[in-house]
């Protein structure tokens, strides 16, 4: 069983863009055979980097990371669905980093993520321990690169998404996929709370960049426009 245990202290940022000194890079990899995208995110200066929902692949990853020579911070999980946790404890264990996230009403799909993968067929890689994350609060995983909380449940209780304003981008999770949503069902999701969730992300930047958890990224904005979903909220 995977352990999680709530962090003690956060301080909450505006969700503005502001002009970043740097811009980090990311390293996409699809992990997964429902082609889950786990991320690398990294300072191209200092090699400090986050890796975002490694679903699987864990060997995969790790030649990547020792490839780009990244000193890793942290783990960041969105949500507790198997195929975006599948790696994490392979990988903490491997590079000796702590976990964060998702929201800590994902606690109940984090018990359960081993019989998630017995019935998806997407393999699990042992229990891992993780620090829950709650709204508002900010990571500092990437000096000079705050990363904000949103606790944004609909597809799962716990859902969260990390938004970085300086770089104009934010981490979505399976809240939504390009000009859509999840039409499945999977466990924890609610129809009424993803779409109050939908309506808070309609406030942000149109030139955020969404990063999906499947299939192409977009912007806010391409969204607003092409995902009726979004316009609906």
């Amino acid at each position: 069983m995977a352990t999680a245990r709530t962090p003690r202290s956060g301080k909450s940022v505006p969700l503005t863009h502001t002009w970043p000194k740097v811009m980090l890079e990311i390293k996409t990899l699809e992990v997964t055979f429902v082609q889950q995208k786990c991320r690398l995110i990294f300072d191209p200066e200092t090699k400090a980097a986050v890796v975002v929902d490694p679903g699987g692949s864990a060997d995969e990853l790790m030649t990547t990371i020792k490839e780009l020579g990244l000193a890793v911070t942290g783990i960041l999980i969105t949500h507790a669905h198997i195929d975006h946790c599948g790696a994490v404890a392979a990988l903490a264990q491997a590079l000796s980093v702590p976990v964060y996230g998702p929201h800590q009403d994902d606690d109940k799909a984090i018990e359960a993520l081993e019989l998630q993968g017995e019935c998806l067929n997407i393999p699990w890689s042992g229990e891992f321990q993780t620090q829950f994350v709650r709204e508002g609060q900010v990571l500092e995983l990437l000096p000079g690169h705050p990363i904000s909380v949103l606790h944004t449940p609909g597809h799962s209780r716990g859902s969260v998404c990390y938004y970085c304003p300086d770089q104009k981008l934010m981490l979505v999770g399976d809240l939504l996929v390009h000009g859509g949503i999840w039409t499945r069902k999977q466990p924890g999701m609610d129809r009424a709370q993803l779409m109050a969730s939908l309506t808070r992300l309609k406030t942000l930047p149109d030139d955020t960049k969404l990063l999906f958890g499947h299939g192409p990224d977009s912007t806010l904005g391409e969204e607003k426009e092409q995902n009726s979903y979004l316009a609906q909220a």
